[in-house]
């Protein structure tokens, strides 16, 4: 079985070909490498954490991306019939194919208990690190013209959801942010993540707050959902959300100093 290197990654690759490879993933690994290890599989941080690592390391096993040639995901959809005392997911096999918005995959888990379907775009135009720099310089500029964001008292988790009036007919508005200091282990329990931005699992996170608030159900009651990712969202900047919730169904719209960063729709049991 082989590795593919990059800093912590639990998943090592047992076969691959150019349109499919089988994983497995390590399950035995110190806490402080893979902290969201310690969440239940029902948790829809730690699917998120699965299927990064498990596209990534299958889309660099495949060819379809290098170190030098990075993949952003743009949309994600998956759905889980992992029950409550299922134990996480120790095998993996994704498939892929090619189509004119670029790279898609699905991945199925434990023998489809979780499936995703996802896909990206290779960056290959650009000087990702300097490009990511400029960008969150713009925003961070453009922060700065807007009303100032109240201040998180020390007992808050490292992002929060705000409710604001509003959520009449299933609609609802709030405010979010994830901070560089807090937002990662060790500052938080188990997110972890590149550090450069916002990741899905802190979206999905936001979402499924909002969820718990409206809905009064657990995060280890969604059984899946679908994202679409137009622009990175930037630490240290608020955001807001907006959607609406129908039936068990939540669904947010983000946006950050005025740009629409993507969607996150969750669903509920």
């Amino acid at each position: 079985m082989t590795r593919i290197v990059y800093p912590h990654n639990p998943v090592r690759v047992v076969e691959a070909s150019a349109d499919q490879v089988d994983l497995v993933f390590e399950l035995d690994t110190p806490q402080a490498d893979w902290p969201w290890l310690t969440l239940p599989a029902q948790h829809p941080v730690l699917q998120q954490k699965l299927l990064y690592f498990a596209s990534a390391t299958a889309l660099l096993a495949s060819g379809r991306s290098t170190p030098d040639a990075p993949s952003a995901l743009t949309f994600v959809k998956w759905s889980s019939q992992l029950g409550p005392d299922a134990p996480i997911p120790t095998r993996g096999h994704c498939a892929f194919a090619s189509g004119p918005e670029g790279d898609r995959f699905e991945l199925r888990l434990d023998d489809g208990a979780l499936t995703f379907m996802g896909g990206g775009v290779a960056i290959t135009d650009r000087d990702m690190a300097a490009w990511r720099a400029e960008t969150r310089k713009k925003v961070l500029a453009k922060a700065h013209l807007e009303p100032p964001f109240p201040e998180l008292p020390e007992r808050m988790p490292p992002w929060f959801v705000r409710l604001e009036d509003g959520g009449e007919d299933g609609r609802f508005a709030a405010r979010g942010l994830v901070t560089s200091e807090r937002a990662f282990f060790p500052g938080h329990p188990f997110h972890t993540g590149s550090g450069d931005h916002v990741n899905v699992a802190h979206l999905v996170d936001c979402v499924a707050q909002v969820a718990e608030l409206h809905l009064g159900v657990p995060i280890t009651a969604c059984t899946g959902g679908s994202g679409t990712f137009r622009r990175f969202v930037e630490l240290d900047v608020p955001f807001v959300l907006q959607g609406t919730i129908e039936g068990r169904t939540v669904t947010a719209d983000f946006t950050q100093v005025g740009y629409n960063n993507g969607r996150v729709e969750l669903h509920f049991a």
